[in-house]
């Protein structure tokens, strides 16, 4: 396992690979709450399980695509970020 002092590990976003985890376990979990038969439930017990489920659905579905949204945006501003830092080097060459 990679430790926190480890450059790869410190460069890969640890906050956002927590968030998408967190997630993905919500995902899981609702895997999990889908997969209850509702003839071994009472009925009070089934409506309880299909508003779980919508919500953990919802949330897990937002953390997910959202860390990894963060993640490419992330990405795109240290390459673009890495862009505009060599053209000002071309335009010093230049003048």
């Amino acid at each position: 396992m990679l430790s926190a002092s480890c450059r790869i590990a410190r460069l890969s976003s640890p906050n956002l690979n927590m968030v998408l985890i967190v997630g993905i376990m919500l995902v899981y979990l609702m895997v999990i709450i889908l997969g209850i038969d509702s003839n071994l439930v009472p009925t009070w017990v089934v409506s309880g399980f299909c508003q779980t489920r919508l919500w953990l659905g919802v949330i897990a579905f937002t953390l997910v695509y959202g860390s990894i949204q963060a993640q490419t945006l992330r990405v795109f501003y240290i390459l673009k970020n890495i862009k505009v830092a060599q053209n000002k080097d071309k335009i010093k060459v230049r003048i």
